[in-house]
């Protein structure tokens, strides 16, 4: 499975839809056909989960699938968080295809 560091920035209080696709080693896109996508927020890489949400398949053969963050559930973020996005496939196995730093930015209608 290939491996992106990706950084995120957002509003605190915003939505968000994080559409992805999975690819192999070669660049090919993988068939995630009964699959699992699962974005998980922690404060730092070795802290425990602060958040996370199942994602949705679009199209398995394509590897696409896509994430979405109300705003309602992101009023409690501030700051600097680590990020990935797991994918755990029906036999068990788990390959992480994203990962990096997250920010939430100050938004002045969230007190």
């Amino acid at each position: 499975m290939k491996v992106n560091r990706h950084n995120e920035e957002m509003m605190r209080g915003d939505s968000r839809i994080f559409n992805l696709t999975v690819y192999d080693t070669d660049g090919l896109p993988v068939d995630i056909t009964g699959a699992t996508i699962t974005f998980k927020l922690a404060r730092t890489r070795d802290t425990a989960l602060v958040f996370s949400k199942e994602g949705t398949i679009v199209t398995a053969e394509e590897g696409t699938a896509k994430i979405t963050i109300l705003a309602n559930e992101t009023t409690s973020f501030d700051g600097d968080y680590y990020y990935e996005v797991e994918v755990t496939y029906p036999s068990g196995e788990n390959s992480t295809v994203v990962y990096g730093d997250f920010t939430f930015l100050p938004d002045h209608r969230v007190s």
